[in-house]
C-alpha cells in the first residue's frame, strides 16, 4: 500500500503519543487556587480602596503612598540578583518609592528621584533584567503621582473611579 506523497504506509511517521494529561490539570488546579485568593484579597481591599478614593485628601494620598510602595516592592522582588542582600533592597526600594510618591505628587521634579532609585535598581538587577529594573521605579512613583494629580482636577475622584474600574475590570477580564 502508498500513501499520497508516494512512499509505502511502513515509512510514515508513527501516530503522535497521546498527551498527558496530569500537567494541564496540575494548572488548572494552581489557577482555580490563585482566583480564590485574588478574590478574597479583593473583596478584602476593595473596601478600603473606595473608601479612601471617596474620601480623597490624605487618606487618597496615603492609600497611593502604600500602593506604590507594595508595587515597587514587587517590581523589585521580580527583578533584582538573588542574594544575601535581596531582601534588604527590596524593603529600601519599597520604602524609597513610598517616600517618593507624595513628593513626585506635590512637585513634578522630583520624578528624577524615581529615575535614580531606577539606576540603583538596575545596578543590583540580574544583567538580563537591568532595563526591567531600571524602568520600574520610575513606571510605578510617577504612575501613582499621575492618579493623585489627576484625583486633585475638577471631576477629579469622577475620573478616578472610571480609572481604578476600568484597571480592575482589565485585570478580572485578563485573567
Amino acid at each position: 500500500m502508498t500513501n499520497i506523497t508516494g512512499g509505502s504506509a511502513d515509512s510514515a511517521p508513527p501516530p503522535p503519543a497521546p498527551a498527558n494529561p496530569a500537567p494541564a490539570l496540575a494548572v488548572a488546579a494552581r489557577r482555580r487556587s490563585e482566583l480564590a485568593v485574588r478574590a478574597a484579597s479583593a473583596l478584602c481591599l476593595a473596601p478600603f480602596v473606595l473608601w479612601g478614593m471617596w474620601l480623597g485628601g490624605a487618606p487618597l494620598l496615603a492609600l497611593l503612598t502604600l500602593a506604590a510602595g507594595l508595587a515597587l516592592g514587587e517590581w523589585a522582588a521580580m527583578n533584582v540578583a538573588a542574594g544575601p542582600m535581596r531582601r534588604p533592597y527590596i524593603v529600601a526600594a519599597a520604602g524609597v518609592a513610598a517616600a517618593l510618591m507624595p513628593l513626585c505628587a506635590a512637585d513634578p521634579w522630583w520624578s528624577l528621584g524615581a529615575l535614580a532609585l531606577g539606576g540603583v535598581l538596575a545596578a543590583v538587577a540580574d544583567p538580563d533584567r537591568r532595563l526591567l529594573a531600571a524602568l520600574g521605579a520610575p513606571y510605578v512613583v510617577v504612575g501613582c503621582a499621575a492618579l493623585w494629580v489627576l484625583a486633585a482636577g475638577q471631576e477629579g475622584r469622577t475620573a478616578l473611579f472610571y480609572v481604578v474600574l476600568a484597571i480592575w475590570a482589565t485585570d478580572i477580564g485578563a485573567y
